[in-house]
């Protein structure tokens, strides 16, 4: 897997809607103030930081999570770095999903 930096875009591939969390805490304890990730969507980091087994954690901007009020990072185990390939593939599939509209003709 790529190192993820700040500033890079990420690609969600595993959206549970079950946080990932060593320190025992419930789905409860949990909110999603910018809402809940998306599988295949990508995000923005704007933090990177190490967890307590040495994995990357996240903060995405605009979708803050928080733990008993306080703003946590992502488990970096739910996104893959966004490759330039993949980056292209997914433009081509939002081209691809575009109904057809004429342009007009001058």
């Amino acid at each position: 897997m790529s190192e993820i930096h700040k500033g890079d875009r990420v690609v969600c591939i595993d959206a549970t809607p079950i946080p990932i969390s060593p320190n025992g805490l419930s789905g409860t304890d949990f909110t999603f103030p910018g809402g809940f990730i998306a599988e295949g969507d990508v995000y923005f980091v704007s933090t990177v930081a190490k967890d307590y087994r040495g994995g990357q954690t996240l903060r995405l901007v605009g979708h803050p999570v928080l733990a008993c009020g306080r703003e946590v990072h992502w488990n970096g185990l739910r996104f893959r770095k966004l490759s330039a390939h993949t980056a292209i593939q997914q433009a081509e599939k939002a081209i691809q999903a575009q109904p057809n509209i004429p342009v007009p003709i001058s």
